[in-house]
């Protein structure tokens, strides 16, 4: 019943029986379920000098992976053994990826800080007001859509109904704006 906890196992589960297993000589991308690549971007490029990159998370000095996106340069990366586990870390509590702080201190290595920003408007929609007061994110010079929110977790992360249908009625615009340029 942790939403966290389910998350971690996830995301855990996923890069120990997917990406390491067959993908261990690939960059790999890791989003979370609603974010959305909406610009061309080439991750060959973006991975060519890091080994791990994606937005950093923290709680106090605990500096740490956020789930959302990642990067794995998996032929670069030495020491496989990532723990994606949240909890308490250094007597801080984190969230999802918590524990990938051990990763980075005992590694030495350094994760490839991508950029986050929060639009207020998308042409003449107020993105606070018209969605619902739920801002969507763009990652990486904007070109990746985060919608945020999509589970429905701050609500009720077992339901199945769309508390957030004014967010979803501005998320269909800009994804056919975009589709449409």
């Amino acid at each position: 019943m942790n939403p966290a906890q389910a998350c971690a196992h996830t995301v855990q589960w996923t890069y120990d029986n997917l990406i390491r297993k067959n993908h261990s000589e690939d960059i790999v991308i890791f989003l979370d379920s609603d974010m959305f690549l909406i610009d061309e971007f080439d991750v060959e490029d973006y991975m060519s000098d890091a080994i791990i990159g994606g937005l950093p998370q923290q709680r106090g000095e605990v500096v740490y992976m956020w789930n959302g996106i990642m990067f794995f340069n998996m032929p670069k990366i030495v020491n496989k053994n990532i723990d994606f586990s949240d909890g308490i870390v250094e007597g801080e509590m984190t969230d999802v990826g918590g524990h990938t702080y051990y990763y980075f201190k005992e590694n030495n290595i350094k994760m490839k800080e991508s950029d986050v920003d929060y639009p207020t408007h998308y042409y003449e929609l107020d993105l606070q007001k018209d969605a619902g007061g739920y801002n969507m994110e763009l990652h990486l010079e904007g070109k990746f859509l985060h919608y945020r929110a999509a589970t429905n977790w701050h609500s009720n992360w077992k339901g199945s109904q769309d508390p957030l249908g004014q967010k979803t009625v501005v998320f269909n615009k800009l994804i056919e704006d975009i589709l449409s340029d």
